[in-house]
């Protein structure tokens, strides 16, 4: 149930929305939220924002750690965390994860080196 998240972004834009990686739900999101570069992880019902940079390497990531109860959103060394409710952790770990598409939306720029740990 615990999973790691990890890529470099390199947006072209802030556009709003730009999704890195997600669920085509988006019960599990990670990406770019708003025209301010919001970078913004979320599962289930429980978001984290931090601030990303346009035109600028970015190494991104959502991780939920199933022992502590803690989501975690970081952007290099900057992380914000907050408690995840256990029924908020994913029950499957047989999901599709889009890269860089949440089955409507695009993400404009580049991606490289994703890493999907469970």
């Amino acid at each position: 149930r615990s999973f790691l998240l990890g890529v470099w972004i390199r947006p072209a834009n802030t556009t709003t929305p730009q999704p890195i990686i997600s669920t085509p739900d988006q019960s599990l999101y990670l990406g770019l939220a708003d025209s301010e570069g919001t970078l913004l992880g979320r599962v289930g019902n429980t978001s984290l924002s931090l601030s990303a940079s346009p035109e600028q390497w970015n190494l991104v990531g959502l991780a939920a750690d199933y022992q502590t109860g803690q989501l975690t959103l970081f952007n290099g060394l900057e992380q914000v965390s907050r408690e995840l409710g256990v029924e908020e952790f994913p029950h499957s770990t047989n999901k599709t994860l889009l890269l860089g598409s949440d089955g409507t939306h695009n993400f404009t720029g580049k991606i490289e080196r994703t890493i999907v740990e469970n």
